[in-house]
């Protein structure tokens, strides 16, 4: 205490004094009161796991509790004295000091016929018993384990405690602690298991299918820099598109961002965006599915004064990119496809617009037609009467009227606790009066609807009810419920043009396809990339040295007589090097300027003939001499590489498959012959 009065009156600093300070007034005789005390360094618990291994925890369950007994013994997880591991199928404690992973991994596979684990746990409790550090005793079995034991423990002091956590068939897990009063639950969760069993390790993945094109790369009007690695979801997905058999699906996220992904268990790949008159197509309005392929329509400058309609042709196929522009943009312009046709059509309520033949690019409209059009003028004379499915069909109530327009659209007519889908073709053209049940109660009954599709026989609704948001799946023309799932109001979905396939994005920003009669069970999923945008990058000319670091980590590419060499370090962020500024000079020199968005002005790293260049995607990008030479990305701990041609490197999680043969050596060669 520095000073004499009440309390509440004094100040902070005046309690709370710096070393100088302290010392002047110590020897000043200033101080009234003065005490040291060490701080208080909490003693570290000792951990105790318990792994049931008997008959409730055979199967998909087991995969679960091991999996988690690996993440209990992983070092940057222990935050505990000491860890000690009993098994079901063991009769005392297993010593996993200097053991290796496929060792441990070997005693977790074991099994045995104990019909609970408690004799085990018990017998962890006495052989722990020794000493007076607490203890952390975690016992992993099945919920049905954990509800029949209620006999106390014994052997416990004062500072121990007793965790379960239990995992049954269903995936549906529970963390939770015995108590004096009882077993209390601390945390409830789902586990996706079937997923979890088809997973492949990363040395299993298999390599991307094969393509027509040079090494399977995107051609025609593209953007000049690609992003050929495999990570995910780069940006926040926004809209779908099916191609026409429902084997493909385009994914669209913020600034146009495209990516593509197939249902055979291969990653999504990212599409380089459409490059016309230096401008990249960065506003999309719609993808419409087509034979092969997509066309992904939106709105550009394309180097000119006034916005125009454009449609990009991406055939899958081929891997060959065609844009097509279709004039000045179009309010409200509406768009749709016609596959048997191979045309696509653009529409508006003035019948104004045009229909576009993608095999000959042929252009029908009302005022004038160029190439060959007979397939075009038919897709034209189609659209008068209404779109293509999938439709998004507006939302009216009993009260409403629905807008005479020239093109019929397909709505819905919500009715109190019911709804009619109007002015549809095929199956749901009897307008039946559709009253879905859900456990005996109207399922619509005080709901608000958000957004609605039509595909097929399919009737997707998006809507919030009681407080919970979930996308909702009718099979027409009765309305019978195919299934539903959780899904907020914000985020995208779409059905395919059948209907049989539906897309939506889950609450990990991941985007996640199902069959509809199976909504909760995925066909295939892209999950978010989580890349890092805020690289600090490092270059050296004399000898070639390329530092990405992010946080903590550190990776650094070198050359060795002719051959990439790789080295990762950890504690970056304590002994950064210096950072030679990146100027507008250097940046000159790359061809990266069309997209100021995607190519930050000053981030990057110049040395010699090399010019680092970061891209807010996560990659970095080497030139020498304007010229491409290498891609580099890095996430935490892992990184990989890839030159033109067709030539990975690196993590198998990264590129999407297992890497070139001779990478080290092709990759170093080129970087060597491109800095002469």
């Amino acid at each position: 205490m520095t000073t004499r009065g009440e309390p509440e009156r004094l100040l902070p600093s005046q309690f709370a004094l710096d070393t100088d300070e302290f010392l002047r007034r110590f020897a000043a005789k200033e101080l009234l009161y003065f005490q040291r005390e060490d701080p208080d360094q909490p003693e570290l618990p000792e951990r105790v796991i318990v792994l049931d291994q008997g008959v409730r925890t055979w199967g998909s369950v087991r995969l679960a509790l091991a999996a988690a007994t690996f993440s209990l013994l992983a070092p940057r997880a222990k935050r505990c004295a000491s860890v000690r591991l009993f098994l079901t199928s063991a009769r005392g404690p297993i010593d996993i000091t200097g053991q290796d992973v496929e060792a441990v991994a070997d005693l977790l596979e074991s099994s045995d016929l104990t019909p609970d684990p408690f004799s085990c746990l018990l017998l962890a409790l006495h052989e722990t018993a020794k000493g007076t550090a607490p203890r952390d005793v975690i016992l992993l079995t099945h919920p049905r384990s954990v509800r029949h034991f209620m006999t106390p423990f014994e052997n416990l002091r004062p500072n121990d405690r007793v965790f379960a956590l239990a995992v049954d068939e269903r995936g549906k897990a529970e963390l939770g602690e015995w108590l004096l009063s009882g077993f209390a639950t601390i945390r409830s969760f789902r586990v996706d298991l079937e997923a979890a069993e088809n997973a492949k390790p990363e040395s299993e993945l298999d390599a991307p299918r094969p393509v027509p094109g040079a090494a399977g790369e995107w051609t025609g009007d593209i953007e000049p820099v690609p992003f050929p690695f495999r990570v995910g979801l780069l940006a926040e997905p926004q809209m779908f598109g099916f191609d026409a058999t429902g084997e493909w699906l385009v994914i669209v996220s913020q600034n146009g961002i495209l990516h593509g992904l197939a249902f055979d268990g291969s990653a999504a790949e990212v599409l380089p965006r459409a490059f016309h008159g230096s401008v990249v197509l960065d506003q999309v309005d719609a993808v419409l599915g087509v034979a092969g392929g997509v066309v992904v329509c939106g709105r550009t400058n394309a180097g000119t004064q006034q916005l125009q309609q454009v449609a990009v042709h991406y055939d899958r196929a081929t891997r060959r990119v065609t844009s097509h522009l279709l004039g000045p943009a179009i309010l409200e312009a509406r768009w749709a496809a016609y596959p048997d046709l191979h045309c696509i059509t653009l529409r508006t309520e003035t019948v104004t617009g045009c229909a576009l033949d993608l095999g000959t690019g042929g252009r029908y409209s009302k005022v004038t037609d160029t190439g060959l059009v007979s397939r075009a003028r038919g897709a034209w004379d189609r659209s008068s009467k209404g779109g293509t499915p999938p439709f998004t069909l507006p939302v009216l109530s009993k009260t409403s009227v629905p807008e005479q327009t020239t093109i019929e659209q397909p709505y819905l007519n919500f009715i109190d606790k019911g709804f009619r889908v109007r002015r549809a073709e095929g199956i749901w053209a009897g307008a039946y009066l559709c009253n879905p049940l859900c456990d005996g109660k109207p399922l619509l009954e005080g709901a608000t609807i958000h957004s609605a599709q039509l595909a097929g026989d399919v009737l997707a609704l998006s809507l919030l009810n009681a407080g919970q948001r979930k996308l909702v799946l009718f099979r027409g023309p009765h309305g019978a419920i195919l299934g539903e799932v959780t899904h907020s109001i914000r985020y995208a979905f779409s059905l395919s043009p059948d209907g049989e396939l539906l897309a939506r994005r889950d609450a990990m920003r991941s985007v996640v396809v199902s069959k509809s009669v199976d909504a909760a069970k995925p066909i295939a999923t892209a999950p978010h990339a989580a890349l890092h945008n805020a690289l600090d990058v490092r270059l050296d000319a004399e000898p070639f040295r390329l530092t990405i670091a992010i946080g903590t980590f550190a990776h650094t590419f070198r050359l060795l007589n002719g051959e990439l060499r790789y080295s990762l370090a950890l504690g970056w962020d304590n002994f950064p090097e210096p950072k030679v500024p990146f100027t507008a000079l250097a940046r000159q020199a790359s061809p990266i300027k069309y997209d100021e968005g995607r190519f930050p002005s000053n981030e990057g790293a110049a040395s010699g003939p090399w010019r680092a260049v970061l891209d807010r995607l996560g990659q970095v990008l080497l030139y020498a001499k304007g010229e491409l030479v290498a891609v580099f990305v890095v996430r935490r701990e892992r990184a990989a590489a890839w030159i033109p041609g067709g030539v990975f490197w690196g993590t198998p999680a990264l590129i999407g498959g297992p890497a070139t043969p001779d990478a080290e050596k092709k990759i170093g060669r080129a970087i060597q012959n491109a800095g002469g």
